[in-house]
């Protein structure tokens, strides 16, 4: 019910709902630091989107691993590594 509810909000049979995604601007607003975790063939948004995106938030570090849009799922130990790396960091 809520993954449905989640898509309901976001989505519809066009696309993105308007308001829902964040444009460069917006990115290039984001202060605190950010891991993308990239899945290597995510089906949704290539490696290309997600350098993109890395560059426009002034903080931000990317990560590519496991497969798809998941990435925990085909890489658990290293999502998890990476994660507790990131987040043991000094701000």
């Amino acid at each position: 019910v809520s993954w449905l509810s989640l898509l309901e909000s976001v989505m519809s049979l066009q696309g993105t709902r308007a308001g829902m995604d964040l444009g460069e601007d917006d990115l290039r607003c984001v202060e605190q630091p950010v891991a993308f975790i990239w899945g290597k063939n995510d089906p949704f948004a290539n490696l290309e989107v997600a350098q993109r995106t890395q560059k426009l938030v002034p903080k931000a570090e990317l990560y590519k691993v496991g497969i798809g849009h998941h990435p925990w799922w085909d890489a658990p130990a290293e999502c998890g590594a990476l994660c507790r790396d990131f987040l043991s960091r000094e701000a």
